[in-house]
């Protein structure tokens, strides 16, 4: 794998900001350029290589009971350049973003306590035509049972799997 940039070249002063390995042995990397004008996103992996314009306007909600571990997912989101919608830490109020906040897209802890889970949440976004994923230290099944074809980040929550899966 060539960690050489496809075309364009990014600035000759540009600098690495963040990055990530992910479970695909794909390398994320973010660069801005010093002046602070010019960002990129660089997706490397062993089959390909793939440059995209940074897009710093895609908006995430966050939805996680644990404040440890929302406050990673923020980090790790908030350094690859994604706006933060959030992070929302119990049900009723990841219901009522879900139904009216901006979103692009949604990272939802499925069990969110008291018996809780996101799934009335997922069906809101799913209406509005918001993508999502799931998190969960539990088992998949529930989450299988009612949404069959949904990502689903299993924790602890490895930052490059996140970064996949990331629009």
């Amino acid at each position: 794998m060539s960690l050489e940039p496809d075309e364009p070249q990014a600035p000759r002063d540009s600098f690495i900001v963040a990055w990530a390995i992910g479970p695909t042995n794909t390398a994320h990397i973010r660069e801005r350029s010093a002046s602070g004008g010019i960002e990129l996103m660089r997706h490397l992996s062993p089959i390909h290589e793939t440059r995209v314009a940074f897009n710093s306007c895609t908006r995430v909600l966050i939805v996680e009971d644990d404040a440890i571990v929302a406050s990673m997912m923020e980090g790790v989101v908030e350094d690859f350049g994604y706006q933060i919608v959030g992070p929302v830490f119990d049900f009723q109020s990841a219901l009522r973003s879900a139904d009216i906040d901006e979103v692009d897209f949604a990272l939802l802890d499925f069990n969110l306590g008291n018996g809780e889970t996101a799934a009335p949440i997922a069906k809101v976004l799913a209406e509005r035509g918001i993508p999502f994923v799931f998190t969960t230290g539990g088992c998949p099944a529930a989450i299988r049972k009612l949404f069959a074809d949904t990502p689903i980040i299993h924790k602890p929550i490895d930052d490059g799997e996140l970064l996949d899966l990331l629009p």
